[in-house]
């Protein structure tokens, strides 16, 4: 997993790959936010979990 900042987009960027699959998934500030204080990672778990 990698995270990074997209200005492009102003969102965070979390990029999974698994046996040469990708999925890239969008964070804004709030989101993030939340998912790093230990609050809510919904968005996140669910597109990590349709990904496995």
């Amino acid at each position: 997993m990698v995270v990074q900042w997209d200005a492009a987009n102003r969102a965070w960027a979390v990029d999974f790959e698994l046996g040469g699959e990708k999925v890239r998934h969008f964070l804004e500030d709030a989101d993030a936010a939340a998912c790093v204080l230990g609050r809510q990672c919904v968005g996140v778990g669910i597109e990590f979990g349709q990904f496995l």
